[in-house]
């Protein structure tokens, strides 16, 4: 059987997306894209229009759409799609790793077509997808990305790739992925590449008046802040040549639109300078068939885009914690965050919630109604938000209602049977349909023992979304150990055995990988892919 690690015998397929003030096509990119992939990571790197507020009313919808936050300044694309490819495939394990921008969409609408592709790819290497670019005839035919694009250049003036790793489940922590996702490096040398003629990647890089002006603006600005003398460099020209053109008064019309969309990725055309002949197009509509909930079509005003964007990088941001309240703890805000923004729980209980640092985390985060219960007394907790109940954990309890997420974090392993009873009851009590389980100690062994004891009180692993989760966060323990269940619908000893095979089965071969714990780095982790001191994910690499 093909695949045959995977209980469906098909391969996992992820891609991973860095986003920026696209709210003009993020909804049909994220639509026709997801569709062909098991789960879709977006990373947005502080949009300032609706793409995230887009996004995430997607991760609601569509249940395989993953957001994380990459705001920092002083990194490369390349910089940041290498980490979010270690910190997801060290926890995918997926067998192809598709590399997407905004503005792009897998050239296919059947999934068996696409796969069939993918299995062209030598083993560790890559499949490269060619850019089909559709032309923009005049601003009228824009007003909703990418329907009306339905020309393209018949022939590429320079053909531009971009990459699909063939990985089979396998994490190497040494790859680089480069700039632009057009291909990368291990140990030092490129991966081999294989054309995928019959697999494009249809492009769609510039869309209408508004979304060029502010392109050409922003990518002048970058050049310059890249290289202060960038104006002194013929590499620059193009850049140069459009920001003038913006800046002093006579703007970009249909003309110029047209002639852009033609000659783009074309290294030798200057717009307004180049004598380059228009080269021939055809008549070739992408079959991209979806539809608009939460977005228009429209691009943000290109002044009140970069206003805002000037606006945060001088505005000053209030962390979501203080380092001093994190000394001596980890306090791991991505994940939680994500669960929480797709969830919106509006009640959290945490059963053994020591100090209380995850369930403020939550507090902060928005849930109305945080409650904790542990041992400890109440003033010894750093607990500002929701309430607290002091008990003995060896002992059942009922408050008396029910938490729309139940937390039971760095669980003993190998608590004593009675006592491993007592809080999986006190979890089921009082909760409605979702409980975050983690293990101190999360070897195969006690892991299948716990997940055992979880489906006997009707309780499974929910296998994609433990992975999301595991893959945003910056603690080993989480990575390796986290757990997300959700009540089964079936009686219980009734469980459909795919459903258990697929979730419990892939979460126990993950955890008989080789690991080796690194070191626990205490602080506050807002954003863990870019933090140094990053390295959860290496464990796996040991």
């Amino acid at each position: 059987m093909p695949y045959s690690h995977r209980p469906s015998g098909q391969p996992r397929v992820i891609g991973l997306a860095m986003v920026k003030n696209e709210q003009d096509i993020i909804e049909p990119m994220i639509r026709h894209n997801a569709a062909l992939l098991d789960v879709l990571i977006v990373l947005d790197n502080a949009s300032v229009d609706e793409t995230r507020a887009i996004v995430l009313a997607l991760v609601r919808e569509l249940g395989n759409v993953v957001v994380t936050d990459s705001c920092k300044f002083g990194y490369t694309q390349g910089e940041r799609m290498t980490r979010l490819l270690c910190a997801a495939q060290s926890s995918y394990f997926a067998d192809f790793v598709v590399f997407l921008d905004a503005d792009e969409f897998i050239g296919t609408t059947s999934r068996a077509a696409f796969h069939a592709q993918l299995r062209k790819i030598p083993p560790n290497g890559f499949g490269a997808m060619a850019w089909h670019n559709f032309v923009v005839m005049d601003d009228s035919a824009t007003a909703d990305p990418p329907r009306g694009l339905v020309h393209r250049r018949s022939v590429e003036a320079s053909p531009v790739y971009k990459a699909v790793l063939r990985l089979d489940g396998v994490f190497q922590a040494d790859l680089i992925v480069l700039r632009g996702n057009h291909a990368v490096r291990h140990l030092g040398k490129l991966l081999r590449g294989t054309l995928l003629p019959d697999l494009p990647l249809w492009h769609f890089p510039i869309r209408g008046r508004a979304q060029l002006t502010a392109k050409v603006l922003v990518g002048w600005l970058a050049c310059l802040a890249a290289n202060p003398r960038a104006f002194e460099t013929r590499e620059s020209d193009h850049w140069q040549s459009m920001y003038r053109r913006v800046v002093e008064g006579s703007g970009l019309d249909d003309s110029d639109l047209r002639s852009l969309s033609l000659h783009y990725a074309d290294t030798g055309y200057v717009l307004g300078s180049s004598k380059s002949p228009n080269p021939a197009i055809i008549h070739d509509p992408a079959p991209i068939d979806t539809v608009r909930r939460y977005s228009t079509g429209a691009f943000l005003d290109p002044l009140t885009l970069l206003a805002r964007s000037w606006e945060e990088t001088l505005r000053a941001l209030d962390p979501l914690f203080a380092p001093e309240e994190a000394l001596d703890s980890v306090i791991d805000v991505a994940p939680f965050r994500f669960l929480n923004e797709k969830h919106q729980f509006p009640s959290v209980l945490d059963i053994a919630c020591g100090v209380g640092l995850d369930l403020e985390l939550f507090g902060r985060l928005g849930v109305s109604e945080p409650v904790g219960v542990g041992p400890l007394p109440q003033d010894a907790l750093k607990l500002r938000r929701g309430g607290y109940v002091a008990h003995d954990l060896t002992l059942a309890f009922s408050l008396g209602r029910q938490y729309t997420m139940v937390l039971c974090l760095n669980t003993v392993a190998d608590q004593p049977f009675g006592d491993a009873l007592t809080l999986i009851g006190n979890a089921d009590r009082h909760a409605e349909a979702m409980i975050v389980f983690s293990m101190d100690d999360p070897g195969a062994e006690h892991l299948e023992e716990w997940l055992m004891r979880w489906r006997g009180m009707g309780w499974a692993p929910d296998l994609m979304e433990t992975l999301a989760l595991r893959c945003l966060s910056s603690s080993a323990l989480l990575r390796r150990g986290l757990v997300i269940l959700r009540r089964s619908t079936e009686p219980i000893g009734e469980l459909d055995a795919r459903d258990w095979l697929d979730g419990t089965g892939e979460l126990l071969a993950i955890a008989r990988r080789p690991f080796q714990m690194p070191a626990s780095v205490p602080g506050v982790h807002e954003e863990a892919l870019l933090e140094p001191a990053e390295t959860s994910w290496l464990g796996y690499a040991a």
